[in-house]
């Protein structure tokens, strides 16, 4: 059990360390970014790499259907049905990649020309990024498998190094556009395109030499085939789902508002999704224990990991969140030279929106830790096509572009209380009073942190110095508060032993 648990907080930490890295490289990127390309061909990015997005819905319920797989065949411990998994899924994948090529050069191509609100000098560049988002996606597609097998064997090192070595390519593309005088959107979709390819290369390699089932065989095994997809098969409605609640934003301010509204909109999901992805890595960190655990039927061990990842999901998510909600003015100032219109209102609603979804995240792996996804992805892909034609009638009726953000986000919130329900009724053993007892208090002080320190920054003016006391006040406000009333008697004796022996150099009985 306590290797258990410090190999989890490793992986957390080699995770942390690289999402705090990328999360740094990702805002520096955008703000060089939307200052190459000016406010215009930046929208313009956002909103065809989102058609993309909508098309490549099937791979991330593959990527789920992966990973679930190739960790339960881990725990079985055999070698010959790792491999057969692991071919299995890559054939799949390559399916889903040309038929995402199909879908791209019809659907998706007539969409770019006849409904995409682009302006008309721009749309030869706007058929460059689109053809190479298509590659891109492709790439992405095919090496689901062998990030599903790093993340299995739980190699969180390697993953955290190659992904800041990942992230430093972007940096460096990003940074040659100050030196190019040629179309820079089309150049920049070129250079995205080269790193993708190489950072991929990077991951099969490694996973080619260290890890003995990652070869191809003939999968003769029908009866696998068929279970995987059909997993797969329901949880296309949850991904489906997924993709719409992110490009519906996209293409629906596009179509009422404009790529000048969109480059707001990508301000505020580069944001939100930032601070997520860096709170994500905790997830990804528990994932392969949540479902090892299911796997020996171990549902005590299960609920407690499950009970940890919320709570330091949420307490690590709001450590950033809350300062970026209270600071997020300043924050767009400091970080962008020109700050599209109502980025700061956008940003704030989609921090709260992710919270939710970070949530609902951690419990959809524990459904398909059982398999048993077909009810939940239909009812989660149900609320999404709500979500969205409550969008439409509102922006028909007049509405003002707020309105997009703020139903999207109250989406989010019900799509977790429904997870919530089906992952209790696929696991009678799953405490839901207790779950939900921890996520209450959690929020509560998340919330009362936040309280204490926005009345505090009020005695100072926007600056960088009340920035600095806003984000160490609530860091040690959040910090005791959780101490006292989040941990148990045993992690905050662990703690203070750490303390003693680290930064004082003595043992606990000295």
């Amino acid at each position: 059990m306590d290797c258990k648990k410090k190999r989890i907080a490793l992986n957390t930490i080699y995770l942390y360390s690289k999402g705090f890295i990328a999360l740094f490289i990702g805002l520096y990127i955008s703000r060089v970014l939307l200052h190459q390309l000016g406010v215009v061909d930046f929208g313009l990015y956002g909103v065809v790499g989102g058609i993309i997005g909508l098309l490549s819905f099937i791979n991330t319920a593959m990527t789920s259907t992966s990973s679930r797989y190739i960790t339960f065949a881990l725990a079985k411990d055999d070698k010959d049905y790792q491999k057969l998994v692991f071919s299995a899924t890559f054939y799949i994948h390559l399916a889903i990649a040309l038929f995402l090529l199909f879908l791209a050069e019809t659907i998706g191509l007539w969409y770019l020309n006849t409904k995409l609100e682009v302006p008309e000098e721009r749309m030869g560049a706007a058929s460059w990024v689109y053809q190479m988002s298509i590659i891109i996606a492709m790439i992405n597609i095919t090496q689901v498998p062998y990030n599903a097998t790093i993340l299995a064997h739980e190699k969180m090192g390697f993953m955290s190094i190659w992904g800041i070595i990942s992230d430093f390519f972007r940096l460096f593309s990003v940074l040659i556009l100050t030196l190019i005088t040629y179309d820079k959107l089309i150049f920049y979709s070129l250079l995205t395109l080269i790193v993708n390819i190489v950072s991929a290369l990077g991951n099969r390699i490694y996973c080619k030499k260290f890890f003995s089932e990652c070869k191809f065989c003939k999968v003769k095994n029908k009866k696998l085939l068929f279970e995987m997809f059909s997993f797969a098969g329901y949880s296309c409605f949850n991904s489906f789902s997924l993709v719409i609640r992110n490009n519906s934003i996209v293409l629906l301010i596009n179509k009422f508002f404009g790529v000048i509204m969109n480059a707001s909109g990508n301000i505020a999901g580069m944001v939100s999704g930032n601070i997520a992805g860096f709170t994500q890595n905790v997830v990804s960190a528990f994932r392969p224990q949540i479902v090892k655990s299911y796997a020996v039927n171990d549902i005590n061990e299960m609920q407690n990991n499950i009970n940890n990842c919320s709570k330091y999901c949420i307490a690590l998510y709001s450590m950033l969140a809350v300062p970026a909600f209270i600071e997020i003015s300043y924050l767009l100032q400091l970080w962008l030279i020109e700050v599209p219109i109502y980025s700061n209102i956008f940003c704030r609603i989609n921090l709260i929106g992710s919270l939710f979804s970070l949530n609902n995240m951690i419990l959809v792996i524990g459904i398909q830790a059982t398999s048993k996804v077909k009810r939940n992805s239909i009812q989660i892909c149900i609320l999404s096509i709500i979500s969205i034609c409550v969008n439409l009638i509102f922006l028909f009726l007049g509405a003002n572009v707020f309105t997009v953000f703020v139903i999207v986000a109250f989406t989010e919130f019900l799509i977790m209380c429904v997870s919530l329900s089906n992952l209790k009724s696929l696991i009678p053993g799953f405490n839901i009073t207790v779950f939900s007892k921890q996520i209450a208090n959690n929020l509560f002080i998340v919330i009362l942190s936040g309280a204490i320190v926005y009345t505090l920054s009020l005695i100072y003016q926007s600056s960088f110095l009340r920035l600095v006391i806003t984000t160490l006040s609530y860091e040690i406000i959040f910090s005791l508060l959780f101490y006292h009333f989040m941990l148990d008697i045993q992690t905050q004796k662990m703690i203070i032993n750490n303390i003693q022996k680290k930064i004082f150099n003595k043992s606990p009985n000295e």
